[in-house]
C-alpha cells in the first residue's frame, strides 16, 4: 500500500494539471530520474507487529492449565480423598473433590453382635478465599449417600441380650437377627479454615494444605430392625418379634439411646492433610 501511495504521488507531480504549454517541462520532468527515498513502516503496523496473539502469550492452553491445581488429601473424618481447584481471582478458587475410606469389623454390644462396614463416601465443593497470602476460609457443601455405617446384627439361639435395660433370651427355634444403620442427611453446609494453596503462585508448583472445620450433617439417625423371637430369660414365652410388644418398645428406646449418644456428630468434624500440584 505504501508503494502504491508513492507512485500516485509521483503521478500526482508529473501531471499536476493538464495543458498543452506544460508538455514540454512534463516530457523533462519525466525524463529526469527521481531519488528513491526508504520506505518507513507506519507506527500503527510497527506496534501490531511487536504485539504477540493471546495464543502466543498465552502458550495456547497453557493458559488456562497453568491456574489449575490438584491433589491428594488425607482426613481421619473423611478418608482418602482427591481433588481439584480453579483460580477464578488472585485470591479465589473453586474447588471440588471426593473422598472415599472403607472399614469393616465386629463387636459385641450387650450381648448383640453387630458386624459393621463404616463408609465414608462423599463429595465436596468449596468457595476457597484467601484472606492473606494462603490463609482461607472456604464455604462449601458436602454431599453423600447418607448411609455411614450399616451392621448385620445376631444373636445365637440360647443366648442372653440386653435392649434398653431389659434382658431376653434367643430363641433356639428361631434365633435373633437382624441388620442396623446409621444414616445422615445427603447433603451438608460446611465451613473449613486452613492455610496452603492448591494453586500456588509464582513459580511454585507443589504445595500442602491444611484444614480444619465441620459440616452440619444434620441429627445422625439409628435404625435398628430385628426378626426372629425373643423369650424370657428362661427360655419360656417365646413370641415372634413382630407380635411382642415388650419388645418393640426395647428396640425403639434402645435406638433413642444411640441417637442421644451420637448426637454431637450433628456438627460433623472434618481435618484434612493435602498436597497438591499446579498444572
Amino acid at each position: 500500500m505504501f508503494a502504491a501511495s508513492l507512485i500516485l504521488f509521483g503521478l500526482v507531480n508529473l501531471y499536476p494539471a493538464p495543458s498543452f504549454a506544460q508538455s514540454e517541462s512534463s516530457t523533462i520532468a519525466m525524463a529526469t530520474p527521481t531519488a528513491s527515498y526508504p520506505a518507513t513502516p507506519q507506527p500503527a503496523a510497527a506496534a501490531a507487529a511487536s504485539v504477540p496473539s493471546p495464543s502466543a502469550a498465552e502458550g495456547g492452553g497453557s493458559g488456562v492449565l497453568s491456574r489449575m491445581g490438584v491433589g491428594i488429601s488425607i482426613s481421619p473424618t473423611l478418608g482418602i480423598g482427591a481433588e481439584a481447584a480453579y483460580e477464578v481471582t488472585p485470591r479465589i478458587n473453586v474447588r471440588g473433590g471426593f473422598n472415599y475410606f472403607s472399614y469393616t469389623a465386629n463387636f459385641n454390644n450387650s450381648g448383640v453382635s453387630y458386624g459393621g462396614t463404616l463408609k465414608l463416601e462423599s463429595g465436596e465443593v468449596h468457595l476457597d478465599y484467601f484472606l492473606w497470602h494462603s490463609l482461607h476460609v472456604s464455604p462449601g457443601l458436602m454431599f453423600s449417600p447418607g448411609n455411614l455405617l450399616s451392621a448385620n446384627l445376631s444373636v445365637p439361639g440360647g443366648n442372653t441380650f440386653t435392649l434398653s435395660g431389659t434382658t431376653y433370651e434367643s430363641s433356639q427355634a428361631s434365633p435373633i437377627a437382624g441388620t442396623g444403620s446409621l444414616k445422615f442427611n445427603t447433603v451438608a453446609p460446611s465451613i473449613l479454615f486452613g492455610v496452603g494453596n492448591l494453586v500456588p503462585h509464582g513459580n511454585h508448583r507443589f504445595s500442602m494444605k491444611f484444614e480444619i472445620g465441620g459440616a452440619y450433617r444434620g441429627t445422625p439417625t439409628t435404625a435398628l430392625n430385628f426378626t426372629g423371637s425373643a423369650c424370657q430369660q428362661n427360655g419360656t414365652n417365646c413370641l415372634p418379634i413382630s407380635s411382642n410388644p415388650t419388645f418393640q418398645n426395647s428396640v425403639t428406646a434402645q435406638q433413642s439411646k444411640f441417637n442421644n449418644d451420637i448426637s454431637v456428630l450433628k456438627f460433623y468434624p472434618i481435618i484434612s492433610l493435602g498436597f497438591g500440584f499446579r498444572l
